[in-house]
């Protein structure tokens, strides 16, 4: 067994069970806290090389995808037809199993025809959502990591003499 299938099953399992589903609930709170926002702070290089290769990345697989679903789209309706047309042959040499079998692949192929077309309009928008959403997070995320290495360079300056001998003196400079 594949590990994809067995990590579906032990979804499967673990949502019966009230444990499992308390650590199904803990593992999306452990996720949620891992996903960085808009207006996170970049954690480190690889963080931020994840960040800057999402803009290219995710609409290239998404629109990948999108192709991939145009194209078997296109395959399934030309085998739909191609099946009816081999279903109506046999039905007139009066083969009925092979009329059966042919009105059959062209349900199937009819139905994956139908619905792969709104699957890739699917795929193509989710690229051009995660297009826009990287680009955000980069210049957002950018911005909160040098709006916050400015402001822990102002919090870890020495204060000067002058300050550290008047303590009042600190409320008197926004005072005036």
């Amino acid at each position: 067994m594949a590990a994809t299938e067995s990590a579906i099953l032990n979804f499967l399992n673990d949502w019966e069970t009230e444990e499992g589903r308390a650590r199904l609930q803990e593992q999306v709170l452990q996720l949620q806290r891992n996903t960085p926002g808009f207006f996170t702070p970049y954690k480190s290089g690889t963080d931020f090389a994840f960040s800057a290769a999402a803009p290219i990345i995710a609409p290239v697989v998404f629109g990948t995808f999108s192709a991939i679903l145009g194209a078997v789209s296109v395959i399934s309706t030309a085998a739909s037809i191609s099946s009816l047309f081999i279903a109506g042959a046999a039905a007139l040499a009066g083969n009925e199993d092979l009329t059966d079998n042919a009105l059959t692949v062209a349900a199937f192929a009819g139905i994956l025809a139908a619905i792969t077309p709104i699957f890739a309009a699917l795929s193509a928008l989710a690229a051009a959502f995660f297009l826009v959403t990287s680009c955000v997070s980069l210049v957002t995320r950018t911005g909160a990591t040098v709006v916050n290495g400015v402001g822990s360079l102002f919090n870890s300056a020495p204060a000067s003499e002058e300050m550290q001998a008047d303590p009042e003196a600190e409320g008197m400079a926004f005072a005036m």
